[in-house]
């Protein structure tokens, strides 16, 4: 009836199991986004930006970029695999943006897929 003291009851394992198992995909989310961050940080350096990544993205912006002409992007990176990334949620934008007026910079939105990253402003969603 009762499992022997110590050992955990099978219906317990299998809860184990589930839960693993959604810990295992939302680790692999995440390498994903920041291998993400990675590609865009690498492509903005290249092209002339100083980049840092905010550690863990647990700020607004997971990425910030000084641009030789005083310009700083406060940037937000959506991947996907396969389709077009998810765009930011309304929080998401809000936080966004006002940490970009406060710094006198500019909210952007970087769409990743395996082929291509795209730029984009929050405010005003012209390409960049």
């Amino acid at each position: 009836m009762f499992p022997a003291k110590g050992r955990p009851a099978f219906h317990d394992l299998s809860a184990i199991f589930i839960i693993a198992e959604i810990v295992n995909s939302i680790n692999k989310r995440m390498m994903k986004g920041m291998k993400a961050e990675d590609r865009v940080a690498a492509s903005l350096r290249a092209k002339g930006a100083s980049v840092t990544q905010s550690p863990g993205s647990r700020t607004s912006a997971d990425l910030i970029a000084r641009w030789p002409s005083g310009k700083t992007w406060f940037i937000q990176v959506k991947y996907s695999g396969i389709g077009k990334p998810a765009g930011l949620s309304s929080e998401e934008r809000r936080n966004l943006v006002a940490r970009a007026q406060r710094n006198n910079g500019v909210a952007v939105y970087a769409a990743v897929t395996s082929e291509k990253i795209n730029y984009s402003s929050v405010k005003s969603e012209r390409a960049l």
